[in-house]
């Protein structure tokens, strides 16, 4: 087996590992912060599915393109910058909860709706010295009213959209996440029991996966067998933290998770993945290992 285990607090880099990895069950509409809910609810079928990535709705193809880029940044919950772009023009964030934006002949299809920017007075301190290595560019606000919808945008498909004075798109861009991950989810840094822990009897599982739509837990009797048990798991809102707990001591056991999540230029997919936080891993890294490191026969 394979052991390791770091520091567990979300630094600026834990996003990156858990973004393509996870990149991963609110339901309702986008606009009040919440991700709608069309694609199928995981099964115990997907715990053993051949392929470990399931697309569950792609992207339409006129989006790939502009998924390939993200010259933009979210400093922090309710700043932009565009490096580059200028006061002058005019820019909205549109957002789709299922990954349906298109850009063709300067019609933009797919949107859910859009948040409306205005050019920001300045950058605050703390957010200058951060991203001091970002070029010269517009920096644009999000108004107050539309704070709460941040968290459910970052948790879909998001464009930041230049449009000239007839309110027809010029140019699109994605945008990179962490300042506004750091910003809204801060308070993950003080979760040092992410993983699997065991201790009076139970067995309790925490990821730190804030862009993740859905996550649920598959439960395997051994390093190669068949999945016994799938459970639903709960997000912490506050930190970004999804947590589910077996009523049983699960020592000895193997586990994964599966996490919706949506991914620029392909879709909502479905990842079934190891614990980022594994205590130690079965043959080939498959699945990752439950187990109390305080217990006598350890």
């Amino acid at each position: 087996m394979q052991t390791g285990r770091g520091d567990q607090g979300p630094d600026r880099a834990h996003w990156v590992r858990l973004l393509p990895l996870v990149c991963a069950s609110l339901t309702g509409i986008l606009s009040t912060g919440a991700v709608s809910a069309t694609v199928r609810a995981p099964s115990l079928l997907d715990c053993d599915a051949g392929d470990s990535v399931t697309v569950l709705e792609a992207s339409p193809t006129a989006s790939l393109a502009a998924a390939r880029e993200s010259r933009a940044y979210w400093l922090n919950r309710g700043l932009l910058k565009w490096p580059g772009a200028t006061v002058a023009d005019s820019y909205k964030l549109y957002y789709s909860s299922n990954g349906r934006l298109a850009l063709t002949k300067g019609v933009l299809h797919g949107a859910d709706g859009a948040l409306a920017l205005v050019a920001a007075d300045g950058i605050p301190a703390a957010e200058a010295v951060r991203f001091k290595h970002v070029p010269d560019g517009v920096v644009l606000r999000v108004a107050g009213g539309d704070l709460a919808r941040v968290p459910g945008l970052l948790r879909g498909q998001a464009w930041l959209v230049r449009e000239d004075r007839r309110g027809t798109p010029v140019q699109t861009t994605n945008l990179q996440l962490p300042g506004a991950l750091d910003d809204l989810y801060s308070g993950a840094a003080e979760a040092h029991d992410l993983g699997v822990g065991v201790e009076s009897g139970r067995s309790r599982f925490k990821l730190w996966a804030p862009t993740a739509r859905d996550v649920a837990l598959c439960l395997y009797g051994s390093g190669n067998g068949k999945a016994l048990t799938l459970a639903p798991m709960q997000r912490e809102d506050a930190t970004g933290i999804w947590s589910a707990t077996q009523a049983d001591d699960r020592s000895g056991q193997y586990y994964q998770y599966l996490v919706d999540v949506f991914v620029p230029g392909v879709g909502v997919v479905r990842n079934r993945v190891t614990d980022p936080y594994s205590l130690s891993l079965s043959a080939d890294s498959r699945r990752s290992y439950i187990a109390d490191l305080a217990a006598a026969d350890l």
